[in-house]
């Protein structure tokens, strides 16, 4: 910053040439040869003109305050500009981090106050936004944050799953984007390793189905051929039910709105109680000895 109207380029060229040898000095000028208040100064050697910035960086002259800095394309200080801007946004999520609450599963009718007066009670709060569209309904999602990531903990465990309007509201901590994409991409890649297993378990039902019972139906006769087929399409569709209303509904449901600790154990007691059906039938069951590969069978 130069003060305008006073400094020539020889006058500017004297303010740095003690740094070392100058190539070239120039005030920038508009139309009518007033100054626009900044310059180039072109030293010949790297180390004099790092000098100057860090003596003259700073400076009054002619009451104003210089900023001298390494000379940038436009291209070059957009792109400095932006990765400060980020660097900052991230430090500062990372100094609240914990504090900011993600809000999903809004009711129509909730506005910005309502998550206010709702999460109040918990602590301090800093924020609250709820994502309206251009008719001010809300569009389900909403931010709240607190002072005190510790209050947003506590208010997080209370709130999750609570009824607010006609929905149970989903409350989770925020996450920058660029994490909400790399955990997306974990449960998707997840998601497909299921489906896959699933595929692979689905295969071998058949093949395991004589020890499963299905022994006991003599292939060779018609009537108990057709009721083999009976029998393992019933335990096919029984399997498919439990997992669509064990699985994807009740679990899904536990792990939503009571957390992972309650998903966990509730799955270890329907393995538990399967092992227990399981030996308690024992003596029922007909032994018979594997023939074959059940590699083969379950490729098949």
């Amino acid at each position: 910053m130069i003060n305008k109207y006073t400094v020539s380029d020889e006058e500017f060229r004297n303010m740095f040439e003690k740094f070392g040898l100058i190539t070239s000095a120039v005030v920038m000028k508009d139309a009518d040869g007033k100054s626009r208040c900044f310059g180039f100064v072109n030293f010949q050697n790297f180390d004099n003109a790092a000098a100057a910035v860090e003596n003259m960086n700073g400076v009054s002259c002619n009451e104003k305050v210089l900023y001298v800095g390494k000379a940038q394309r436009k291209s070059e200080r957009e792109a400095e500009l932006r990765a400060k801007f980020e660097q900052e946004r991230i430090s500062r999520f990372e100094k609240l981090k914990g504090a900011n609450l993600y809000l999903k599963n809004l009711d129509d009718t909730i506005n910005e106050e309502t998550p206010k007066d709702l999460f109040s009670k918990f602590g301090t709060i800093t924020s609250c936004k709820v994502n309206l569209d251009p008719q001010g309904i809300s569009k389900g999602s909403g931010f709240v944050a607190f002072s005190n990531p510790d209050d947003a903990a506590v208010a997080m465990n209370e709130m999750n799953g609570t009824m607010v309007g006609k929905k149970p509201l989903y409350v989770v901590v925020a996450h920058r984007k660029d994490e909400r994409r790399a955990h997306l991409q974990v449960e998707l890649l997840s998601s497909f390793c299921g489906l896959y297993l699933a595929a692979i378990g689905t295969g071998g039902l058949k093949a395991a189905a004589p020890s499963l019972g299905a022994d006991q139906f003599d292939e060779e006769d018609p009537e108990e051929a057709a009721s083999l087929s009976v029998y393992f399409n019933w335990l096919f569709f029984s399997i498919v039910t439990g997992a669509i209303f064990g699985v994807i509904t009740f679990l899904v449901w536990v792990n939503t709105f009571q957390g992972w600790n309650w998903g966990f154990l509730v799955s270890t007691l329907a393995v538990l109680v399967a092992v227990l059906c399981l030996y308690t039938g024992k003596s029922l069951y007909r032994q018979q000895v594997p023939e074959g590969s059940p590699l083969a069978q379950i490729l098949q």
